[in-house]
């Protein structure tokens, strides 16, 4: 009940800024890892790369060696509050 008056604009908006921003970023679900970096000092960051669903260690140190490295999947430049 609270969850659904908090996302229907009787509680704070931030909630909502966070739904509407992991639908910009293409969130189906829970948990997504973003990994990225500063590019300006202003605010915005490239996401080098992104993992979908839950994962192991192996998984994750595989895919933060691979960013590292610079060989990243994706490159998507975001702007953040």
């Amino acid at each position: 009940e609270a969850y659904d008056r908090c996302l229907g604009g009787g509680g704070t908006s931030i909630p909502k800024a966070d739904v509407n921003d992991g639908i910009r970023l293409g969130v189906e679900g829970t948990p997504t890892l973003f990994v990225g970096y500063g590019v300006d000092g202003g605010g915005t960051i490239r996401i080098v790369d992104r993992l979908r669903g839950a994962a192991g260690y192996d998984v994750v140190s595989r895919m933060l060696s691979s960013v590292l490295a610079g060989k990243p999947s994706t490159a998507t430049a975001i702007r953040v509050p």
